[in-house]
C-alpha cells in the first residue's frame, strides 16, 4: 500500500488508489495533501508503529537525567547562600553526631571531664532558655533574656566546644569556628530584624541593654516576670528530648575511655 496522508476529517487519502481526486480548497490545495511549501513531518517507524518527530522528541525529554532542581541541590545551595539560617540546627546536631562517630576520647582522657561540664551548662542555659521563650508572641526578656539576647545560641556553643573536647580531636575546633562563622552571624541578624519589626520600640530598649552573645551585668529589668516552664520548653523546642540525645552521645564517648 501507498504511503496516503491523514485528512482533517480522520480518514485517509490515497492518491494512487483513490477513484476519485481529492477536492480542493480555495488555495488550490487538495485536503489531506501538503502545501507545496510546508516539509512533509519527518517519520520514525520502529516495530510497525511509527511516532511523529514532536511526540518522540517530547516523550525523550521526560526521560532527561534528573536536574539539579529535581534533586533539590539547587535549592540546598541556594539556601546555604542566602538563608544558611534554616540549616544552623541540623548542620549542629550533624556535627556532634559526626565527633561522636569519629572521637578517640581515650586520648586524651582527663579532657573528657571538662568537656562534659560544657555540655552541661551549655545544655543547662538551652533548657532555662526554652522555658521562657514564647517565638514571636511575646518578647521574652526574662530568665536568660535578661542577660543576652541569644541564649539558645550561646548554650550552642558551650555543648559544641564541650564536645571538642571530649572527643579529643583536635580539628574539630577549627572546624566549629568555621561552621559559626558561617550559619550564626546571619542567623543573629535574621531574628534580631524579626523581632523588631514585630515589637517595635519594646525590642529597641531591651536591644540597648542587652548584648547577643556576651552576658552583661546588672541583668535587664522590665518589670515583667514569668516562671519557667517545663511543658514551654517541650513544646518550643522539645529542648528536653535534645538533652536526652546530647548525654546518649556523651555516654558514647564515655565507653571507648580505656
Amino acid at each position: 500500500m501507498s504511503p496516503g496522508f491523514v485528512n482533517h476529517a480522520g480518514s485517509i487519502y490515497d492518491p494512487e488508489n483513490s477513484a476519485q481526486p481529492p477536492a480542493r480548497g480555495k488555495s488550490g490545495v487538495a485536503r489531506g495533501e501538503l502545501h507545496p511549501e510546508v516539509t512533509p513531518p519527518r517519520i520514525c517507524r520502529c516495530a510497525d508503529v511509527c511516532f511523529p518527530a514532536g511526540k518522540t522528541n517530547r516523550m525523550f525529554r521526560r526521560l532527561r537525567a534528573p536536574s539539579l532542581s529535581t534533586l533539590g541541590l539547587q535549592q540546598l545551595v541556594s539556601d546555604l547562600g542566602s538563608r544558611r539560617y534554616r540549616h544552623r540546627q541540623f548542620i549542629t546536631i550533624a556535627y556532634l553526631v559526626l565527633l561522636t562517630i569519629l572521637g578517640t576520647p581515650g586520648r586524651f582522657a582527663a579532657l573528657f571531664w571538662p568537656g562534659m561540664a560544657l555540655v552541661v551548662i551549655g545544655e543547662s542555659i538551652r533548657l532555662w532558655a526554652s522555658g521562657h521563650v514564647k517565638k514571636d508572641r511575646v518578647l521574652a526578656v526574662t530568665g536568660p533574656y535578661a542577660f543576652v539576647r541569644h541564649p539558645l545560641y550561646l548554650g550552642n556553643h558551650f555543648v559544641v566546644l564541650g564536645f571538642c573536647l571530649a572527643c579529643s580531636l583536635w580539628w574539630s575546633f577549627p572546624i566549629w569556628i568555621a561552621l559559626s562563622i558561617v550559619f550564626y552571624p546571619s542567623a543573629i541578624r535574621r531574628e534580631d530584624a524579626l523581632l523588631h519589626r514585630v515589637f517595635g520600640s519594646e525590642w529597641e530598649g531591651w536591644r540597648d541593654h542587652v548584648r547577643a552573645l556576651i552576658p552583661r551585668l546588672p541583668p535587664y529589668r522590665s518589670g515583667s516576670w514569668s516562671r519557667w516552664s517545663l511543658a514551654q520548653s517541650l513544646q518550643v523546642n522539645g529542648e528536653p528530648l535534645i538533652a536526652v540525645f546530647l548525654f546518649g552521645c556523651l555516654y558514647l564517648l564515655y565507653l571507648r575511655i580505656a
